[in-house]
């Protein structure tokens, strides 16, 4: 194999080569001093790039990048207030739509009150109470629908 290009080096060292072609360079490293230096060489421009300090930039750069970036954040905003406020409305057109349930307010019939409390007129198994609950409700004197 003849000298890779520094191009073809740069992507072997990048790893952005297919496969074969990394095979066909690593084999060409063990052979090539001259190109392994190369090689060495983008590792220590790396390192150094990594390490270098990047410089602060001034108080006006920060704002004119912050401020580069209000005019979407509003925008985005707008359009979340707008969302919301459309879904609000939705809802309570909705709820208000939707006619009440008159049962949920009334108040709990005799076989509700004693479903949850037991009733002493009735005994106090479980047994007893649910003989009753059917009884009663056979009877039509709860609301069932």
């Amino acid at each position: 194999m003849n000298h890779p290009t520094e191009q073809l080096l740069s992507a072997y060292y990048d790893n952005e080569l297919p496969p074969s072609d990394r095979a066909a360079i690593a084999a060409h490293l063990v052979q090539c001093k001259a190109c392994e230096l190369i090689l060495q060489d983008f590792a220590a421009v790396t390192e150094h790039m990594g390490s270098a300090a990047l410089p602060e930039p001034s108080i006006a750069a920060q704002a004119r990048w912050m401020n580069s970036f209000r005019p979407a954040r509003e925008r985005g905003v707008r359009q979340l207030a707008g969302l919301l406020t459309a879904a609000a409305a939705i809802v309570i057109a909705v709820s208000m739509a939707i006619p009440s349930n008159a049962q949920a307010t009334a108040a709990p019939a005799q076989w509700e009150k004693a479903a949850v409390t037991g009733s002493p007129d009735v005994g106090t198994t479980p047994q007893a109470t649910a003989q009753w609950i059917v009884a009663d409700l056979s009877a039509g004197n709860g609301s069932v629908q």
